[in-house]
């Protein structure tokens, strides 16, 4: 009897020790965040870059499922935004639909497949990425700690890049096989 209770805090101990909560968003000096578009538009951004940063971290655990579910609410946030500057923000330009609608495709395209090793996933990751990194970059997104990063070995040796959040390398290309194969290429303050 005390074996078994013994070795059940153990479990639980080790459980609630590995199990810590993600690092949060990197502001830099606590400002908020800014961009070209309004404050709502804005912050429906940073909401798709949240679920963008999800998705990243599946696939840098190989977590097929979790991958699936985040480029799907990817797709959606995307189509929110379509929505919101379509009906509302002036600032957006057909450039900046254009790349959320990508956006929206590609992610929609990547929670359609069914795969397990999450192979066929970072296919449709390293086209996503870009297009996030373009639509970052065309909003003008500042006042958060945003890394470009890279891996040279990724997609066969062509290379790839990824956005992360932390300036710790984390590959969403290779998971657990070289999670830590890469370099920064931009960081976006």
């Amino acid at each position: 009897m005390n074996k078994h209770f013994y070795a059940i805090c153990v479990c639980l101990f080790m459980g609630m020790s590995c199990s810590t909560p993600p690092k949060p968003h990197k502001n830099i000096a606590g400002a908020r965040p800014q961009s070209r578009l309004d404050s709502n538009s804005t912050a429906r951004l940073m909401t798709l870059l949240d679920r963008y940063d999800q998705l990243k971290n599946a696939l840098t655990t190989d977590d097929a499922s979790t991958s699936t579910q985040a480029a799907g609410q990817v797709s959606t946030q995307s189509q929110l935004m379509i929505t919101a500057l379509q009906e509302g923000d002036s600032t957006a330009g057909t450039d900046l639909i254009a790349l959320l609608d990508s956006i929206r495709m590609l992610a929609a395209k990547l929670a359609l497949i069914s795969d397990v090793t999450t192979e066929q996933q970072r296919l449709i990751f390293a086209p996503l990425s870009d297009a996030v990194y373009q639509l970052v970059r065309n909003v003008q997104l500042r006042n958060v700690g945003l890394y470009r990063q890279y891996c040279p070995m990724a997609l066969n040796d062509s290379g790839a890049y990824w956005l992360s959040r932390e300036e710790e390398i984390r590959n969403p290309y290779f998971g657990s096989k070289m999670l830590e194969c890469g370099e920064i290429s931009d960081t976006l303050e």
